[in-house]
């Protein structure tokens, strides 16, 4: 696996909440397949392991986030890159391995994506993504106007609404699938954001006014599989609230089983080895079990205690022990954050 890539609504460029058809499946196509903010370079030049870009204005890209970089005359400055930091039109990347020197070529950066392709011709309210490691399975995710986001896995699929070994079946879920988010109508008062690598991706709705959580959800492989080669244990895990599903049992037979989740209410006096920033205390793994059999983990998840403010889903916090870069819980509109995401550590 790999550290994972990070976006956000607020980013330069980003697709934004809308009340419109498609708009929860064109979110996921621009961070998974496509990336987005699409910056031409001036000039680069690289100095140990530090490529330096400069552009005719301010291109708009983060620190600490992941650019991919295209066109470079030096082909190990091509790819996915960290940026270390940000100046005045100038970016600075991570990029071991590449040359000192000026860096030539007609270069062209975005916000990465995290891989993952799109097999299939989107419908107005229709894309269907495909992972490209782990698992490699599958999630339709269709959202029309006025409507919910609904999401559905499935094993293998070879059209966009025609495919084999569902997750959750339409005896489980009638219709288009579970709710992906918790909104219904999405508007400008509504943020989001994202963490992928190529094997799962993690969203999460919130009101940008107040930062409230409205929701989250993850697609994809746990990690740390109960079974060595688990190739069923790829999860529909929609917003919070509705039942996630698990392609198969850890046999290979059967249908999709319905997946819990620990709750973690109860948990509040439990004794914690590790105090970290604000007072906050984490128990590492949030366990994803299929009719009483331990599956896996959710990648870099940690139980948070106490529960946190739920306006602190659209912040990251830092500085905590034991884990390495900055961390994000996840909320829905109940349950207060009992949840929280490592941004920055590799998903192995």
């Amino acid at each position: 696996m790999a550290k994972p890539i990070y976006w956000h609504s607020g980013m330069a460029g980003a697709p934004q909440c809308a009340d419109a058809n498609r708009n929860a499946g064109n979110i996921l196509a621009a961070c998974l397949v496509n990336g987005f903010n699409t910056q031409a370079v001036s000039s680069a030049s690289a100095v140990g392991g530090v490529l330096t870009l400069n552009y005719a204005s301010d291109p708009g890209f983060e620190a600490l986030s992941t650019v991919n970089v295209a066109g470079a005359s030096v082909a190990e400055a091509n790819g996915n890159l960290r940026v270390l930091s940000v100046g005045s039109n100038q970016v600075l990347l991570d990029a071991p391995g590449v040359p000192d020197g000026a860096v030539g070529g007609t270069i062209i950066t975005k916000y990465a994506a995290a891989g993952w392709t799109e097999p299939f011709a989107a419908n107005t309210q229709t894309r269907v993504f495909r992972m490209p490691g782990g698992s490699q399975r599958y999630f339709r995710v269709y959202h029309a106007v006025g409507g919910y986001a609904l999401v559905r896995g499935y094993e293998n699929m070879t059209a966009l609404s025609t495919g084999t070994g569902p997750f959750p079946t339409t005896a489980q879920q009638a219709g288009n699938g579970p709710a992906l988010l918790y909104e219904q109508a999405h508007s400008t008062d509504f943020g989001w954001w994202c963490l992928a690598t190529d094997s799962g991706v993690y969203m999460q709705t919130f009101y940008t006014t107040l930062g409230y959580g409205l929701g989250w959800a993850y697609l994809g492989d746990p990690v740390q599989v109960v079974k060595a080669a688990d190739v069923y244990a790829a999860v529909a895990c929609a917003r919070s609230g509705a039942i996630p599903y698990i392609a198969r049992s850890h046999s290979g037979t059967g249908g999709a089983q319905p997946v819990t989740i620990p709750n973690f209410y109860t948990a509040q006096s439990m004794t914690v080895p590790s105090p970290i920033a604000n007072g906050q205390r984490f128990l590492p793994g949030v366990l994803l079990e299929a009719l009483n059999v331990c599956r896996g983990v959710l990648p870099n998840s940690f139980l948070a205690i106490p529960r946190q403010a739920p306006e602190l889903c659209s912040t990251s916090i830092s500085d905590v022990i034991g884990i390495d870069g900055r961390v994000r819980f996840l909320h829905d509109a109940s349950s207060f954050g009992t949840i929280a995401i490592a941004l920055d550590e590799d998903w192995a």
